[in-house]
């Protein structure tokens, strides 16, 4: 009896002093099983890996899953993206804020998916969306699971090939977005992106989901860029919090918000103080 009041005192001393990470660790089980607990509304078989899309049981979500990882949710009824592209991510503070892009800005997006990212056109804006994968593209023109490409009210093009090879075309744009994964592996490396980042258009943005990249492969990019005149900008979600016993309690509040860390790199000033400003950024220097 005296020892298990030993190891009880010894456990819970332990969850005290690591309680965050034990906070945290439930938080993204907690995520886990609400995404998992789901119907299986169609299974597409392709040469990059089967294609599954789902409904969640709970929360009415429509998961996008490739090789058993999750690429895409979002609310069934109202579309509103989630996972790695909703509100609290990178990509989000960039597409919205008011002072970055022009309403007539080119953008680029390497990387389609379900279309989710196209949530954010604008009306008179010009988009070029790369895929590799034909069943991605078709998928993503499925109406009856994803509705991002059809009620798009920006000018799109949907091209079924290697986006990073399209140099002339990419050197044209006000805005890249790099959104490149093959199952749970990021496919936009630090070499594809630094070969990249010396084509961009003066004075335009380059951002880079750079979720599952190594912190190595992260500091090689925002070299590369620092060398070549550029301003590195990161935000991770939910932030890696430093202040003792602050932890983070968005897997419970958001259980659909995916962690993700976004990296923009600009030459300009303006556009990167701009960034800067927004909670969670960080200029690499």
């Amino acid at each position: 009896m005296q020892l298990f009041y030993v190891i009880l005192i010894v456990f819970g001393a332990l969850a005290l002093l690591f309680w965050c990470y034990v906070i945290e660790t439930l938080g993204m089980l907690y995520s886990a099983i609400l995404c998992s607990v789901a119907k299986t509304l169609l299974t597409v078989h392709s040469q990059y890996g089967n294609l599954v899309v789902t409904r969640t049981y709970i929360g009415n979500r429509i998961v996008l899953i490739n090789k058993g990882f999750i690429h895409s949710i979002h609310e069934a009824k109202t579309a509103i993206p989630e996972g790695y592209c909703g509100y609290k991510s990178g990509l989000a503070d960039v597409m919205q804020h008011p002072n970055l892009l022009t309403q007539f800005a080119k953008i680029a997006m390497i990387g389609l998916g379900g279309g989710a990212t196209l949530y954010y056109a604008k009306s008179e804006q010009t988009w070029l969306c790369y895929d590799v994968n034909p069943n991605v593209i078709e998928l993503s023109r499925n109406t009856a699971f994803f509705n991002f490409v059809s009620n798009c009210p920006a000018q799109i093009s949907i091209m079924c090939q290697d986006g990073f090879q399209d140099t002339a075309a990419l050197s044209q744009c006000d805005l890249i977005i790099v959104d490149t994964f093959l199952g749970g592996a990021n496919v936009g490396s630090a070499e594809l992106i630094n070969q990249l980042i010396p084509s961009l258009k003066p004075n335009s943005l380059l951002l880079l989901h750079a979720s599952g990249l190594s912190d190595a492969a992260i500091r090689i990019i925002q070299d590369f860029a620092v060398s070549m005149h550029y301003i590195a900008i990161i935000k991770e979600f939910p932030p890696q919090n430093p202040t003792p016993w602050t932890c983070s309690w968005d897997e419970f509040t958001d259980p659909f918000q995916a962690p993700s860390q976004w990296l923009a790199i600009t030459n300009n000033r303006q556009y990167a103080d701009k960034i800067s400003l927004l909670p969670g950024w960080i200029i690499y220097v």
